[in-house]
């Protein structure tokens, strides 16, 4: 998740207060069951995420990004419901990819998961605000590219929507290396990075992680024939990654 500078009005996500105490109780939600006095268990407090849903989330801790500001409220709306506060919070969303086919899925998606349309901020940006409520659900209320996390609601979902999950993050982050025979990540969140591992490995694809690198990064590798099952499980949308691994398949199957 990327960060751009912060304008006139805008606060940062970490520095918020509300926002913090929001993220602490989206963190204290208790997944599984919870025991009764009569020692019954009831169901899962949450439902689990969508396709389209685990996407949005993916592509957010990708390329996208999301901010709150504060717009100051005009008298009239202070007046007609006594407000203390003169400040109204205001969240935004944006997702940002050069490929036109992953702007259009994140598009497609938004509109079937939450009925929001986007507007088209520049040539590559996708942009939608008053987006609290779907920050919520997704669990990226506070988040930034060093803290985000996969929630319970895609860690414990079905095969099929870990894979999509994996996939569109991968479109966002991921470089496949002819040369070096590898599908590599390199992101600064090593605790989302160790969740992603899991994630592969309840998929059947094993990798390993390297680092800190100089910079304070990670690398997730996927070599030798973990490629064949990542192509197979998982895959790209993106047009050229997806290129490159086809490539990268016929090479390793030829040395074989």
């Amino acid at each position: 998740m990327k960060w751009g500078g912060l304008r006139k009005g805008q606060y940062h996500l970490n520095d918020a207060v509300s926002s913090t105490r929001e993220s602490n109780r989206l963190k204290s939600d208790v997944f599984g069951v919870q025991k009764s006095k009569t020692l019954k268990f009831s169901a899962a407090p949450f439902s689990f995420f969508s396709i389209e849903e685990a996407r949005i989330h993916a592509h957010l801790c990708g390329d996208g990004s999301v901010w709150r500001e504060y717009r100051k409220r005009s008298p009239a709306d202070l007046a007609s419901h006594k407000r203390r506060n003169p400040f109204r919070e205001f969240w935004w969303l944006n997702y940002t990819n050069t490929r036109r086919k992953l702007r259009d899925e994140f598009e497609d998606d938004m509109i079937k998961a939450f009925k929001r349309k986007l507007w088209q901020h520049q040539t590559i940006n996708l942009k939608a605000g008053s987006v609290k409520k779907i920050l919520i659900r997704l669990k990226l209320l506070g988040k930034n590219s060093h803290n985000w996390f996969i929630p319970e609601e895609i860690l414990f979902a079905r095969k099929l929507v870990k894979s999509y999950w994996l996939q569109a993050f991968f479109d966002d982050e991921a470089t496949v290396s002819i040369e070096k025979k590898s599908i590599r990540l390199k992101i600064v969140n090593h605790s989302g990075l160790l969740q992603i591992q899991t994630m592969l490995q309840d998929l059947g694809i094993l990798s390993n992680i390297t680092g800190p690198n100089i910079d304070n990064t990670w690398f997730l590798n996927i070599r030798h024939k973990e490629i064949f099952k990542f192509k197979r499980i998982i895959g790209f949308t993106h047009p050229k990654q997806k290129r490159k691994l086809s490539i990268l398949a016929n090479l390793l199957t030829k040395s074989e």
